[in-house]
């Protein structure tokens, strides 16, 4: 199906709080709004004004809409060498930064907030440059001695996820950045380094859990006196771990009451629990993360258009994660198409063909991971529980 040929869609196939028939795609081929979603009148607006693209589907064709081909050679070409590196050198950077705030709060000085902006203003731009060299540079990335130090590299990748699932939402860049210092500075009050500072004042709750659960709000005060974060940032921050079905801490909040952007923050969060836990537990396979999400987001638990960004990114398999296919082959996933979560792009690791699974007879047979590593699989009767906080 050739995306360049799909008409403007009509007014009279987009109804208010009807669900979408239909994908709707940018004139880049971009996805905007997934089939399914209900549109707002100002959504329906903003649509028409731009002359989006209707992708309709089929029963045959459901799920393998054919790419353009400058997409198509995107989407099979190998990393650029020198964007990795500066990804690499990048991370690095966000994380020292990251880390040197928290010093800065623990001596009372006041850090530096602009140089993180910048550097997340290059993130935009990598990803936009290419998504799936930045999602394997998260995935290579090293998580550092130290829980202060794996919470700093934890922090940068949320911020970084986030700042991902927001682009593929088409959220403003102010909207963006104020994710990314969410993501950055959420759990302020769970480094070690900063335990001093809680010294003499109202410890909220009578037991560990207790207080853990409260933790948002302790981040929320230390951002308070940090010039440079917005009121908004300490609203996301208040609301990293509320549920859109209520069940979430410290308010228990509804969706309708919550800030729509704390949704990704929330959805990021859990991933990032469940594939690097920092206190106890062990760290769950990334792809069983993933499935894992989609199953509670049907649940009602987390946001579905978050989710189906992070898929469309991520695919079910992340980017940067290994695959052994159904020959027994070991490949790493180097990108996803955006069509199928299922069928990513892959480089083989033994002959480094990049090979598009949806037009292969090879198929994914389960995640490779080491038997006795740190990673483990999850079991089917493990999926309705709630792993995620802890």
């Amino acid at each position: 199906m050739d995306h360049k040929a799909m008409p403007r869609p009509q007014v009279s196939r987009l109804e208010i709080k009807s669900p979408l028939e239909f994908d709707l795609l940018d004139q880049n081929g971009v996805l905007i709004y997934p089939a399914g979603k209900s549109l707002t009148q100002e959504e329906i607006q903003e649509v028409l004004n731009r002359g989006v693209k209707a992708a309709h589907k089929t029963s045959s064709d459901a799920d393998r809409t054919d790419l353009d081909a400058e997409q198509e050679a995107r989407l099979i070409a190998p990393y650029d060498p020198e964007a990795s590196l500066r990804l690499r050198q990048t991370f690095h950077e966000a994380k020292s930064i990251v880390e040197g705030s928290i010093d800065s709060i623990r001596r009372k000085s006041i850090p530096s907030i602009a140089a993180l902006v910048g550097l997340f203003e290059t993130y935009i731009q990598e990803i936009d440059a290419d998504l799936g060299n930045v999602l394997a540079s998260l995935a290579s990335s090293a998580k550092g001695n130290g829980k202060d130090s794996k919470l700093a590299g934890r922090s940068v990748k949320m911020a970084i996820l986030s700042t991902v699932v927001a682009c593929q939402l088409g959220i403003a860049r102010e909207g963006c950045n104020e994710l990314a210092m969410a993501g950055l500075f959420h759990d302020l009050a769970l480094y070690e380094s900063l335990s001093p500072f809680f010294s003499g004042r109202v410890t909220r709750g009578k037991n560990a859990e207790d207080a853990y659960r409260q933790h948002p709000l302790n981040s929320t005060e230390l951002l308070a006196e940090m010039p440079g974060i917005s009121k908004t940032v300490r609203i996301l921050v208040t609301q990293v771990h509320e549920q859109i079905d209520g069940s979430g801490f410290p308010g228990g909040l509804l969706a309708v009451q919550q800030h729509p952007h704390s949704r990704i923050l929330n959805l990021i969060d859990a991933y990032l629990t469940l594939t690097e836990p920092i206190g106890l537990g062990h760290s769950i396979t990334p792809s069983d993360a993933m499935a894992y999400l989609l199953f509670h987001t049907r649940e009602g638990r987390f946001d579905r258009d978050s989710m189906n960004s992070l898929l469309a990114s991520y695919s079910i398999y992340p980017v940067g994660t290994q695959v052994e296919l159904d020959d027994a082959s070991i490949a790493t996933v180097l990108r996803s198409n955006g069509v199928d979560p299922l069928c990513p792009i892959v480089r083989m690791d033994s002959s480094h063909e990049i090979v598009d699974l949806r037009k292969s007879k090879r198929t994914v047979r389960q995640p490779h991971f080491s038997i006795g590593g740190e990673e483990s699989r999850l079991k089917a009767e493990e999926f309705p529980f709630i792993l995620w906080q802890r």
